[in-house]
């Protein structure tokens, strides 16, 4: 007969079998920037004013986009190094870019003169959820890196 008064036990061996999967809100966060990049590639073709940061920027844009979906599908693509590195120099642009550039050095941003306007309002509403998942992605997407 069993013992009442012994504690159950359990067999707590890791499931390597489970599959993470990111939350959906990047799944949908990727979407939305799917649907901008037209929008923005527009921009770039039909502006006469666009600089040098401003294809810097596009360039980030769709680098944004490979990690987006990187993460949101936990696809590997590159080098988990490589994703570290743009990490960093994803936030050192985002600063220039949207604050420096703009407010400091007077320069325009997609042929646009810097105003304080909705538009910088909402920069941080795409830039911080972006660094998030640049960031989930090269240093905390183990479920990526070790397949």
């Amino acid at each position: 007969m069993d013992d009442i008064y012994k504690a159950p036990s359990s067999d707590l061996e890791e499931n390597t079998d489970a599959k993470f999967s990111p939350h959906g809100f990047w799944k949908l966060f990727f979407w939305i920037h799917v649907v901008l990049t037209p929008l923005v590639l527009l921009v770039v073709i039909f502006e006469e004013n666009i600089s040098v940061y401003d294809y810097i920027d596009l360039s980030v844009f769709l680098f944004n986009l490979v990690v987006l979906f990187g993460y949101a599908f936990s696809k590997k693509i590159g080098g988990r190094r490589f994703w570290k590195g743009f990490c960093f120099a994803y936030i050192a642009w985002v600063i220039f870019y949207e604050m420096v550039a703009p407010f400091l050095l007077d320069i325009a941003q997609y042929g646009d003169p810097p105003t304080f306007d909705m538009y910088f309002v909402l920069v941080p509403l795409f830039t911080i959820p972006t660094a998030c998942v640049i960031y989930l992605y090269a240093y905390k997407a183990k479920h990526v890196w070790d397949s």
